[in-house]
């Protein structure tokens, strides 16, 4: 399989941030074949082939506005990521506006595309933060341009996800901002710790048990004829960026999943898994060997998103069991079709769900 490049990564900053323009030290060839894979893991992109607001270091920015310069092209499609927002927290005017109190703001944000997911993901986030009684100033990078990202340097304390370390550090380092790294609020434990954390760091603990306990009342009756009938002992096999992997690795555990294994070149067969999650390199080496797939992450021009449907929170560990459970029972169907005397038709057992449920 083949990972997404730096150049990758920097595109899917610029296709976010439309007022800015961003130079990268990489061919107009190299740049263009990464604008023509966005567009089609985006349907609502704002980048096509050719534009001016990715530039080639030979480029002329003539009406580019101001060109946010990003540094050599080293790794993958996540340092191009981290260095186009890095790059943005150095050039981006902030304002002397000194941070308030009981203020935070989101930094390293995933938006790798335009669609309802994403969308929906920062609006969870925000939800969550505003349950604990924290005032909101933005995200980066945020799908309202610039001037929504300048609030953040009105942000007492700065929550750094794995997307975006640098940024929130140079940001910091301008502001006087306290950072907070944080892992993904992905799974149930998942999303209790990360509330629990951001909790802790702002003086907003009284909230985040009450947070938690609603947001467990709504999902776990929910899960609970879907673990023991659909997840219990199903093997996983996780393909992507290593943080939403590991996140993901750990809230398919808790509910009963064996994650075989993730992030690696080797896809396993369909005997050694039930199902591989991943972006379209990994659905293509599994589907040559005949093993059960759902496209995930980026890039992922088989599966676009209409209706908001985050992957972060309480709410995201509902979509993804959802999208999981109906693969799972598509490839049993399609195994009794293909094979004679195979598995029947109807994926759940007998006793499965309960009629009143």
């Amino acid at each position: 399989m083949t990972r997404p490049g730096f150049v990758q990564g920097v595109c899917l900053v610029a296709n976010v941030v439309t007022d800015r323009a961003f130079r990268v030290d990489a061919s107009r060839e190299a740049i263009d074949a990464a604008l023509e894979e966005l567009a089609t893991h985006d349907r609502n992109a704002s980048l096509a082939s050719g534009s001016g607001r990715v530039l080639a270091s030979g480029d002329d920015p003539s009406g580019a506005g101001l060109v946010v310069d990003v540094g050599p092209s080293h790794g993958d499609w996540l340092d191009g990521y981290d260095a186009a927002l890095a790059a943005l927290a150095v050039a981006v005017p902030l304002g002397d506006v000194p941070p308030a109190a009981g203020t935070v703001a989101v930094v390293g944000l995933m938006l790798d595309r335009r669609e309802a997911d994403r969308q929906a993901d920062a609006l969870e986030l925000s939800q969550m933060l505003e349950a604990l009684g924290l005032e909101v100033r933005g995200a980066w990078p945020s799908l309202d341009g610039l001037a929504a990202m300048a609030q953040v340097g009105r942000a007492e304390t700065l929550i750094a996800l794995p997307y975006g370390r640098r940024a929130a550090r140079a940001l910091a380092a301008r502001t006087g901002a306290r950072v907070l790294d944080t892992g993904l609020p992905i799974g149930l434990a998942g999303t209790a710790d990360w509330i629990r954390q951001v909790a802790g760091a702002t003086g907003s603990g009284e909230r985040a048990e009450a947070l938690i306990a609603a947001g467990l009342d709504r999902a776990a009756p929910r899960l609970e004829w879907v673990v023991p009938h659909w997840l219990l002992h199903r093997r996983l096999f996780l393909s992507g960026d290593a943080p939403r992997v590991a996140a993901w690795a750990d809230a398919f555990r808790e509910l009963g999943c064996a994650v075989v294994g993730g992030t690696s070149d080797q896809v396993p067969g369909p005997d050694a898994v039930d199902l591989c999650i991943g972006g379209r390199p990994m659905v293509q080496a599994a589907r040559a060997q005949g093993t059960p797939a759902l496209e995930r992450g980026f890039p992922s021009p088989g599966e676009h998103v209409v209706f908001p449907a985050p992957e972060l929170g309480f709410t995201g560990v509902l979509g993804m069991v959802e999208a999981v459970i109906n693969r799972l029972s598509l490839s049993a169907v399609m195994r009794h079709w293909r094979v004679k005397d195979g598995p029947p038709a109807d994926p759940l057992p007998s006793t499965g769900r309960p009629a009143d449920r």
